[in-house]
């Protein structure tokens, strides 16, 4: 099954926060799979509607693509194993607890995200949680409350 993790933005006043925080012209991220029940490529990702499938071309309706990057790696156990959390939330109070992250970066500190929630989901914890589940070389020591999409993007060396 060929992976594809993608990095997107929106003109969303949310997108433009994440960018302006992290400093980086992304925002988001989720994974997209050939379907082969369906046909299609479709995209897994963590929406502020929630944890979600949806096809690629309604997904690029919504974001723009900045990055799309291929995984040879298997990551099919992760797959399975993340759609687990198909319809549950989104991790806003992790997403704010990211904040607190981002300043002890800034202060040269590694600081725990204090809000991630347990049983929701924002979209780059979403895809290392898929890449640890996977064994993807190096994952284990990414810290998925932690990782932006942006640190996402560094971790797979481009």
């Amino acid at each position: 099954m060929t992976t594809k993790i993608l990095f997107s933005r929106t003109n969303k006043l949310v997108s433009r926060t994440i960018r302006l925080l992290t400093r980086s012209r992304i925002s988001h991220t989720a994974i997209s799979y050939l379907d082969h029940v369906l046909n299609q490529r479709i995209v897994l990702e963590a929406d502020l509607s929630g944890y979600r499938l949806i096809p690629l071309n309604l997904f690029l309706r919504e974001n723009k693509l900045v990055r799309e990057i291929e995984i040879d790696h298997d990551l099919s156990t992760g797959l399975s194993q993340i759609a687990n959390y198909l319809g549950s939330s989104y991790d806003f109070s992790g997403l704010f607890g990211g904040v607190f992250v981002l300043l002890g970066k800034w202060l040269g500190r590694a600081w725990k995200n204090p809000f991630q929630n347990p049983h929701a989901m924002f979209c780059s914890e979403a895809i290392v949680i898929i890449l640890q589940n996977s064994n993807y070389p190096g994952s284990e020591r990414l810290v998925a409350a932690n990782t932006s999409p942006a640190d996402l993007l560094i971790f797979l060396g481009v």
